[in-house]
């Protein structure tokens, strides 16, 4: 599950932004340690972006964002339903009611959001809310858990 999550996290942040066209990606273990994931996981995400045209390779062996038109994949866009579950999610995280390191699996959600949702919305909303840095991916067990917001971070 994690490789297909991590590889679908870093197209949302190319498209909002947070990775631009030419930028070079950061090194494995940055990119592990930022997404809270095990290194091999990144390494097999990067290598599946890498063969859907989302990366390029360039001098020694860096691996750059590549322009959309060069891209073997489409990039997924959340629905209007998958960002209101994530508008949702992440007042619950920033008014405290899911805490740092809980676990957000997409049945709990479904229960304490009050809007009509399917599971792939909850599931598209977890994967803005990784890419936004506010969740990560987990494997063990299968979901995602709530990480601290940087504003958190500065008042401490």
């Amino acid at each position: 599950m994690s490789i297909s999550v991590v590889a679908r996290i870093l197209p949302r942040q190319i498209g909002r932004g947070d990775l631009p066209v030419g930028r070079k990606v950061s090194d494995e273990a940055a990119l592990a340690k930022t997404l809270g994931v095990p290194e091999s996981v990144v390494r097999r995400a990067l290598c599946e972006l890498d063969a859907a045209g989302v990366l390029t390779t360039g001098p020694r062996a860096v691996r750059v964002v590549a322009r959309r038109d060069q891209w073997r994949i489409s990039a997924a866009r959340p629905t209007r339903r998958s960002r209101a579950v994530a508008r949702s999610i992440r007042r619950m995280i920033y008014d405290r009611a899911l805490s740092p390191g809980e676990l957000l699996s997409p049945g709990d959600i479904a229960k304490r959001v009050t809007i009509r949702c399917d599971r792939r919305d909850i599931s598209d909303a977890l994967i803005e809310l990784a890419a936004s840095g506010l969740a990560s991916p987990q494997a063990k067990p299968a979901g995602f858990v709530a990480r601290q917001p940087q504003r958190w971070q500065s008042q401490l």
